[in-house]
Order: C-alpha cells, then sequence, then structure tokens
C-alpha cells in the first residue's frame, strides 16, 4: 500500500512492504528488525520490512533513496532556503520520513 505523507505542489507516497520469512538463525529484535511479541525461536517465521519513499513532482516519480535525494528536485534557492532553515532549527537528525515532510511543507511556504 501506499500512504501519501505530504499532498501539495509535490507529493510525498511511502511504500512498506512486508515479506513473511523464514530463518532458523532468526532471533527476536535486531535479527529480524523489529521486537515481534509473538516471535517463538522453534518456529521462527516473521516479516521482514522495507520502507520506500517517492516524490511525485511536476507529472514525474522519483524514488528517495535518502534525505540528499529530494534536494535533486528543487531549484538552487528553494534548496538553499530551507537548508538554511532547516540547520538553525536543528531539524537535519530528523528522521527520513519527517525530514521529507519538513522540506516539502517549508519550500511550499517559501513561494
Amino acid at each position: 500500500f501506499y500512504e501519501v505523507l505530504y499532498d501539495g505542489d509535490a507529493r510525498l507516497f511511502k511504500r512498506v512492504d512486508k515479506v513473511l520469512k523464514s530463518d532458523a538463525n532468526a532471533q527476536n529484535g535486531i535479527s529480524i528488525g523489529y521486537n515481534d511479541p509473538n516471535f517463538n525461536p522453534a518456529n521462527p517465521r516473521y516479516f521482514q520490512y522495507s520502507v520506500r519513499y517517492y516524490l511525485f513532482k511536476d507529472g514525474s516519480l522519483y524514488i528517495l533513496s535518502g534525505k540528499n535525494d529530494v534536494w535533486k528536485y528543487f531549484t538552487s534557492e528553494q534548496k538553499r532556503a530551507v537548508k538554511s532553515q532547516l540547520r538553525r532549527h536543528n531539524l537535519n537528525s530528523l528522521d527520513r520520513e519527517r525530514f521529507y515532510v519538513e522540506v516539502l511543507s517549508r519550500i511550499e511556504d517559501g513561494k
């Protein structure tokens, strides 16, 4: 499924995929990527999650692989203004999802 995280001139989507896995060496927690209260070491089946972010802008869809990918799709003036705001408010350390939403909303506010 796709979740709409931001809906403005540009749109941000989040896609979460879940794949059922089984691994005899899997352990609850770090090994499988999350703590599953129903994890059974005798029958180590778990869901492997993968998250992807997509930017829809000007009729095209782009995959965002990391925080810096979002800057490719905006002008240098927009980039400079928003990066300065993010530094000033110490927002560079946000997780990817919140970072993308913050960037898009600040770019749109600056128009």
